[in-house]
Order: C-alpha cells, then structure tokens, then sequence
C-alpha cells in the first residue's frame, strides 16, 4: 500500500508591453529611405495612432495591406515606428502587461509505503522470497520518503531527498542535486549522496552504502560535435584498497555529421573480482567503447551463423 501527497506550486512571469506608433517623423525617415511610396501612403492613415503592443501593431497591418506584407517588410516598418517608455512606477504598467506560459517552480512530494507482508512476524511466503528489506519482519511502516525540487528559472534547478526511518527515527539516506545551464550549449550539475544503510526497496531495487559527490558537464561545441564528462568522488576513500577518491568517470564525445551518430567514451571504475583462490580484490576497470549509428535507427545484434 502506497500513500502519496504531491504538492506543486505553478507561476507565471509578466512581461511589459510597450506601446507602438507611426509619427510624422516615422513616415519622413521612410521617404528619406525612399520606401515605397504606395505603402507609405497606406501607413498614413495610422499615423499618430497608439497600439497597446507589437503584435496588434502587426495585426493591423494585416488589415490595412490584406496580408499582402511580407515578414520582412512587417519589420522594417516596426524598426521605423516609436516605441513607448517603461513606466518607473509599477502600478502604470498593468495594463500593458501579459502573462507568459506557467511552468513548475517548485513541488514538494511525500511518499509513504506500507508493507503488509511485513505486518505478520511469522509470515513465510509459499513462493520467491518477499522482496525488499528496508524495515525488519514485524514493522510493516516503511521509510517515508520525501522529495523536493525547485525550479526559480532557466539555467538553474535544486533538488533534494531524503528517507526518514521511522522506528530509528533519523534520515538514513538524503541526497541534494544541483543544475547549471550557462547556455543551451553548456550545461552543467553536482550532487551529493548519503546513505547510511544499504537497503532492498519492496521493488527488488538494491541500494549500497554511500557517501559520494557527483559532478558532469556537457558543452555542445556545434551542431555537430560535442563533449561531455562526469565523475564521482567517495569521500570515504579509506574504505577502498586503492584509497583514491574517483571512484568512477566517464568522458564522451559525439560527433553527428549528417545522418550519423558516432560516440566514442572512456569510462574508469573501481570494480572488484574473485581470485583464484576465492577472494575478492579490487581493480581498475578501464573501457572504451565506440558507437556508429546511420539514419538515427538502431540495428539489432547481429548474430553470425555456426559455420561448422
């Protein structure tokens, strides 16, 4: 059983339109620019009038010509008219405001699972074993998790979790996520992770001890190419053979010429194997792998016949 209460706080920006019109001196630049004169003569029968903003300075062009303006001519004659001053006192720009598109600045989300199989101590199940461990046999209440993100605007997001433990009483698990974007081209995040118990959610989904900070950066250099990196750093290195602190990274470039999509990435991790003699030992674990792809489709595997 799941109960779930989800919290989201919507906003909107206003943006001030400013006021547009055709003057005397309006229409005397566009003579000295030798602009049409049919058109010019047109545009004088608004001469002097004030529309509230471009776009229905723009409409009533379509009007006057029919449609038969062309984008390009729209804003020359837009550069040629003048525009009205931004009020210093807020209060003399209602009226010459509009709302832009609402977007999600910020949710707040509590998530509390029940596990009823845990709620009979003496509960052995006929089939596959009960999943998740979070909680002992008995204490059917799991961890109530909650999540937090907040969104003031492009190019810059937080987010946060963390799981409280109801019969511990204490968060045992919290993470803060941070989002940069200097540009559509360049963004960037950092993270931190904590968690104190390593834990099977009822889902099957196994999560290990942790104390990491977790850093990636993406740059799109143009069209076609691109680089990306990232990386995570244990701040218990002492727990690790090799004592370093990356304990993983990754750096990517892509490169799309055309139809195709080529990704070369080199990856390091502290892995560990089994020896001959049954131990287990830590290694670095480096790989590169290439990736080709024509037209944006991805083939399947490819299994060759046995020849013999």
């Amino acid at each position: 059983t799941t109960f779930r209460l989800e919290n989201v706080l919507l906003a909107k920006r206003r943006y001030f339109e400013r006021s547009v019109k055709l003057t005397y001196l309006s229409l005397d630049r566009m003579h000295r620019r030798q602009m049409d004169a049919v058109i010019i003569r047109k545009l004088e029968l608004i001469q002097g009038k004030e529309f509230g903003s471009e776009k229905l300075f723009v409409d009533q062009l379509d009007k006057l010509f029919g449609g038969a303006l062309s984008a390009q001519q729209k804003d020359t004659i837009l550069a040629y008219a003048e525009k009205g001053v931004v009020p210093l006192i807020s209060s003399q720009i209602r009226g010459q405001t509009r709302e832009g598109k609402s977007w999600n600045m910020a949710s707040l989300n509590f998530v509390q699972h029940y596990d009823v199989l845990k709620k009979d101590p003496d509960f052995q199940p006929i089939g596959p074993a009960v999943k998740g461990n979070e909680t002992d046999s008995g204490q059917p209440l799991l961890p109530l998790r909650t999540t937090l993100s907040f969104n003031p605007g492009p190019g810059f997001s937080v987010n946060y979790f963390n799981r409280y433990h109801h019969q511990k009483r204490q968060v045992v698990e919290y993470s803060t996520g941070f989002g940069f974007s200097f540009s559509a081209h360049n963004k960037a995040s950092v993270n931190f992770h904590k968690n104190e118990f390593a834990y099977q959610t009822p889902y099957g989904n196994d999560v290990a001890t942790a104390n990491t900070f977790g850093f990636s950066n993406s740059f799109e250099a143009s069209d076609e190419l691109a680089f990306g990196f990232s990386g995570t750093v244990n701040l218990d290195a002492d727990s690790y053979t090799f004592r370093r602190r990356l304990t993983s990274s990754a750096f990517t470039l892509d490169y799309r010429p055309d139809c195709w999509n080529i990704r070369l990435a080199l990856t390091e991790s502290v892995d560990k194997t089994t020896t001959s003699s049954g131990r287990e030992k830590e290694y670095i674990n480096r790989t590169l792998y290439a990736y080709i792809n024509l037209g944006g489709i991805t083939l399947p595997e490819q299994i060759l016949p046995d020849l013999e």
